[in-house]
């Protein structure tokens, strides 16, 4: 087996590049040995959201798994064969999903029938993207080019007891190739402000809304589209979800409330934030940048030709996905001023 070894302090260092190896293992079939996990967090080695995700895409392809412990700074992957099935992923207390999920995620590309994952775990917590970003920004841009997901939040889950409930549906994937340099025209403005039932007294997530919809409207001229929703919840949490669909492109902004946190200034920085993508002008926004790399190198690689986005910011997030993907796929990556090519590598 054809084995590619991986330093984990590489780049921004962090949990990503696991997330993304072990993806790629399984997606080519190579075995995988990173070192020096997370050498770049105060805490490094594995933890138990990462366990998770590697445990997942592990049971997916029936991979062998050495040195897969809670603080382990070393891993070896060792993919088998794919296995298109169902599967039922207990995170436990508030590890979130969308992490799973975007571990899974390009491994599933090679499905060739219908298959539902069930996660139970966080659904909206810190360092990690919302399950409502994923829902409305990063599922429609992957449908967009021919990959075949779909999700579906059945409860939500705060910090730190988690107890959401997903389900990610997965139908077989038909790569286009992915060109996307410009934003369009404004369509629609939207979003979700959502709140723990009990925070419905302090109408939590009203506030959250009017804040988010008055900075909207004084900056762009554009009320958006705002549900409020209040959820049973085992532990107390709210957050405010915006995205904007335009003729070409999807973007999306959050904020996650706090205790001594106004509700009032959580939708004014989501608001802030989409704004300030939305001034870019770019098609893609700088959460979603490094996420559609793998789909990228996945996509050249089924249509033999270069693909494009044009991201509002390069992060160092994107620049590590990237030298992961260039790892274990023959692709080459360039990066020129907020533009991203794939092409084959010769």
């Amino acid at each position: 087996m054809n084995v590619i070894e991986i330093d984990g302090g590489i780049g921004e260092g962090g949990g990503q590049i696991i997330r993304t190896a072990i993806a790629l293992s399984a997606l080519t079939g190579k075995g995988t040995k990173i070192k020096n996990i997370r050498a770049k967090r105060c805490n490094p080695g594995l933890r138990p959201q990462h366990l998770t995700c590697i445990k997942a895409v592990g049971d997916l392809c029936n991979a062998e798994l050495k040195y897969g412990e809670i603080g382990s700074h070393k891993l070896e992957f060792f993919p088998k064969k794919l296995s298109e099935k169902h599967m039922n992923i207990e995170i436990g207390t508030a590890g979130s999903v969308t992490l799973v999920i975007q571990s899974l995620l390009p491994v599933l590309t090679k499905v060739r029938k219908p298959v539902d994952i069930v996660i139970h775990g966080g659904t909206s917590v810190k360092w990690a993207p919302t399950i409502r970003y994923f829902e409305y920004v990063t599922i429609p841009l992957l449908n967009k080019f021919g990959f075949g997901f779909e999700l579906e939040m059945i409860k939500e889950g705060f910090y730190p007891t988690g107890g959401g409930e997903v389900i990610l549906h997965v139908t077989p994937s038909f790569p286009k190739t992915i060109k996307l340099i410009e934003f369009g025209k404004i369509e629609k403005i939207s979003g979700c402000s959502y709140a723990s039932d009990k925070l419905g007294v302090a109408r939590v997530a009203e506030r959250q809304m009017h804040a988010a919809q008055e900075l909207i409207k004084k900056e762009l001229g554009i009320t958006p589209e705002i549900e409020i929703e209040y959820h049973p919840a085992s532990s107390i949490g709210s957050g405010i979800d915006l995205w904007c669909k335009s003729s070409y492109s999807i973007i999306g902004a959050n904020h996650l409330g706090e205790k001594k946190k106004r509700a009032e200034d959580v939708g004014r920085l989501a608001a802030a934030d989409l704004i300030k993508e939305l001034k870019t002008s770019m098609p893609i926004d700088h959460y979603m940048g490094d996420q559609l790399i793998p789909f990228m190198a996945i996509s050249t690689l089924k249509n033999k030709k270069e693909c494009e986005i044009a991201v509002s910011k390069i992060t160092e997030h994107c620049k590590t996905n990237i030298k992961i993907v260039e790892k274990f796929l023959p692709i080459k990556f360039n990066i020129k001023e907020n533009k991203i090519k794939s092409k084959i590598r010769n």
